[in-house]
């Protein structure tokens, strides 16, 4: 019961919307449910549906995007943090992996909502801030030899997986397992969207690590 009262308030917490708030205010009276994307300057273009702070970004600039995610980032921090001081660990994994849900399906916005990786990393920077910083580099180590940017941008909390099984301990390792279910299932239509571009576009191998390159840079998102 516990720790299904812990899960409900990282889940209440996380159906916070900092996205929606912030674009209220650079943004008032525009609905944003669906953001399209190019890919890698080919003319290929990625529909992302969901009110993320990455929306928030691509329509009102960095700035507004930068506090919409900074939000998003701390109602992890906050719902980890807060169920780990008053109960412990085991429920503050579990609320971790509400406030993931709630930030996907969030329950004051008709279970409409982004995708959930900015709770994660507020989660993980309470939970393990060294796995944070392993499952990035390997991440990014990864897309640099596979030559494919995602692995850097959409598919570095799967890193966090094996972190825990092998470094850190059973809450962390349950976090991690649930966190990603609930990531992996709102990102499966932009991953699908990007197998399908590689079976249309092919791009060669120099031209995914320029992808990769120019998305470190901070240029055109992936």
């Amino acid at each position: 019961m516990t720790l299904v009262l812990a899960a409900l308030f990282g889940y209440l917490l996380g159906s916070v919307s900092f996205a929606r708030i912030v674009a209220a205010r650079v943004l008032p009276g525009e609905e944003i449910t669906s953001t399209t994307y190019e890919i890698g300057g080919h003319g290929f273009e990625s529909e992302a549906r969901g009110f993320s702070p990455a929306a928030v970004n691509e329509r009102a600039g960095a700035r507004a995007g930068g506090l919409a995610t900074i939000g998003d980032i701390l109602k992890g921090v906050v719902a980890v943090g807060l169920t780990w001081l008053l109960v412990d660990r085991d429920a503050a994994a579990a609320a971790g992996v509400g406030a993931v849900l709630g930030h996907a399906a969030p329950l004051y916005h008709r279970f409409r909502g982004a995708f959930g990786q900015s709770p994660i990393i507020g989660a993980t920077l309470v939970l393990s801030p060294l796995g944070f910083l392993v499952a990035f580099l390997a991440s990014l180590v990864t897309s640099l030899v596979a030559a494919e940017v995602v692995w850097v941008t959409m598919l570095w909390p799967v890193f966090l997986i094996p972190w825990g099984l092998l470094f850190a301990d059973e809450p962390f390792t349950w976090f991690a397992v649930g966190a990603n279910a609930v990531y992996l299932w709102r990102m499966s239509s932009q991953l699908g969207q990007r197998l399908r571009f590689r079976r249309e576009r092919r791009p060669d191998r120099r031209e995914r690590l320029d992808e990769v390159r120019n998305t470190l840079r901070g240029g055109e998102p992936a």
